[in-house]
């Protein structure tokens, strides 16, 4: 249970991050002529938790003895569908604007979580390979 808090929290961190960011380059391409209600904001970081806890607590299972692939494909499988649905509820991704508008906000989402994950995934591996490699020169 503490690991699923730790990366829960790891989860939301990076998703505060990424509204906070996405919101700020909004209010500056709307300009002055239009505010976020609050209904909006409260749609925005509902989406932002869930997407925070979709990526973060399936995260856990890296900890688990099963193989790379299967969990990736969990993770991502998880965090991807939640990421979905949470552009939903907050109106990132409106189907009503068109198919072409929808696939391309879709495609951004994604490969902005792909290169997250891709990123984190790289630098554990390397942390992982130190370590190993310091293990390795203690044992001779």
């Amino acid at each position: 249970m503490k690991n699923a808090w730790k990366y829960a929290k790891k989860g939301l961190a990076v998703a505060a991050l990424l509204y906070l960011g996405g919101s700020f380059i909004n209010g500056l391409s709307i300009g002055t002529d239009s505010f976020a209600s609050g209904y909006e904001t409260a749609r925005g970081i509902a989406a932002m938790v869930l997407t925070g806890l979709g990526f973060g607590l399936p995260a856990i299972v890296y900890d688990t003895e099963l193989p790379t692939w299967a969990q990736k494909l969990i993770h991502m499988g998880v965090g991807c569908t939640v990421l979905v649905g949470a552009g939903l509820l907050a109106g990132r991704l409106r189907p009503e604007r068109g198919l072409v508008p929808f696939l391309v906000t879709l495609g951004v989402q994604l490969a902005l979580a792909f290169s997250i994950w891709g990123y984190s995934f790289h630098r554990a591996k390397k942390l992982a390979q130190a370590m190993n490699k310091q293990l390795r020169a203690k044992q001779v």
